[in-house]
């Protein structure tokens, strides 16, 4: 999933070609004419059929420059963040987006906008913040990118096409947004936000719940979350939000069995809850804090089973697990993979499981077979 999923979909169904060392030792190549089932399988499959040494992907053209535009939202006005949200998804102009939620504070947002443009911002806007900064608030970012090619400039953008879908949004903060141009090059080199803010808070733990809901459903799993006093500090939790093209939409030939997707959706929201176990007040975990960090160990469990009732809601919604967060060791078994992947996949993958597999050497740890330490009984599966 990344910041193009809203038109291109996930980066799995753009594979071309495999080469795959199998649990039997064998190295196959495979794709959507050969060893269909180990490519079927074998993407996204968390390494259940065998280690991939060797991927082959279609290339675009990369573009000369990038102007983004930053937009921020009070959480009081999430239904209006998604819609705009949604409205720039149908845009052909806007080619990258992605979202946060993130605490509303001077240092939070300087270090998004940089001091220098967060300086230049309007008094009004200033105030939005310093409020909510006052009232522990947070607050939606979300930042959009229109790709330039040659010598096209931002100025043109704006005047052409990119203003004035802007100006049909009233929701954001002070109606206010800022745009920056850079080369491309160098935008892609840059931290994300959620990076910038881990590598700040040290090596600490960091519970996380990672979900794909349909977009009539992300309001309902975000006002859970926003409702729980369990969710932990805003001051050091994020919420990356992506939107997510179906694989069906894509067209044929970007069939992914092994992610799976609301069904029936064709817009999906990629939700990654990210929170960090840190004493409040602190910003990372030194050789002063650590006793302060280990007497707040509840609140790694604290976390843990507000990502799980998220996970319990997301699924009654007909959500679907992003397969790997903080939260698989609470996933156990085949009937729970089962009833994520479904009946179909779930066939296939036990049948490519024994093919390729037959002895459970790979990737045990997410607790999918009832039997994983019996490697010398396939049979164990199914």
């Amino acid at each position: 999933v990344g910041f193009m999923s809203h038109r291109y979909g996930i980066q799995a169904a753009h594979v071309n070609e495999m080469e795959i060392i199998t649990g039997q030792g064998d190295l196959l190549t495979c794709s959507k004419d050969k060893n269909t089932d180990l490519f079927d399988y074998a993407r996204g499959g968390l390494g259940q059929c065998g280690i991939i040494t060797s991927v082959t992907i279609p290339l675009v053209k990369a573009p000369t420059a990038i102007c983004t535009y930053k937009l921020f939202y009070r959480t009081s006005d999430a239904r209006c963040f998604l819609e705009d949200v949604k409205a720039f998804v149908e845009s052909d102009e806007i080619d990258m987006i992605h979202a946060f939620l993130k605490p509303c504070t001077n240092g939070s947002i300087g270090s998004i906008l940089s001091s220098d443009v967060f300086a230049a911002s309007s008094s009004d806007f200033k105030a939005s913040v310093k409020e909510g900064a006052s009232n522990n608030g947070l607050v939606f970012f979300l930042e959009l990118g229109c790709y330039l090619w040659g010598d096209q400039v931002r100025d043109a953008l704006n005047a052409k096409t990119v203003k004035k879908l802007f100006s049909s949004k009233d929701g954001y903060i002070n109606g206010e947004y800022f745009s920056e141009e850079c080369d491309f090059q160098t935008y892609i080199q840059k931290d994300p936000p959620v990076v910038k803010t881990n590598k700040a808070h040290g090596t600490v733990p960091h519970p996380s719940f990672a979900t794909l809901i349909d977009e009539k459903d992300v309001l309902t799993l975000l006002s859970k979350h926003l409702d729980s006093s369990a969710r932990g500090d805003d001051s050091t939790n994020e919420i990356l939000i992506m939107p997510v093209k179906s694989n069906s939409s894509l067209g044929s030939g970007h069939h992914v069995p092994m992610f799976p997707m609301p069904e029936g959706s064709e817009l999906s929201f990629f939700l990654l809850f990210l929170g960090s176990v840190i004493p409040k007040g602190s910003n990372t975990i030194s050789n002063d804090n650590k006793a302060s960090f280990s007497s707040k160990s509840s609140i790694m469990s604290q976390i843990r089973a507000h990502h799980c009732g998220l996970h319990a809601l997301s699924k009654a919604l007909g959500g679907k697990r992003y397969s790997y967060d903080t939260i698989t060791a609470e996933v156990k078994g085949e009937t729970a993979w089962k009833a994520h992947y479904g009946d179909n996949t779930w066939e296939g993958l036990v049948l490519a499981k024994r093919k390729f597999d037959p002895q459970h050497i790979l990737c045990p740890g997410v607790n999918m077979w009832k039997n994983e330490n019996a490697k010398n009984t396939p049979k164990a599966i199914g």
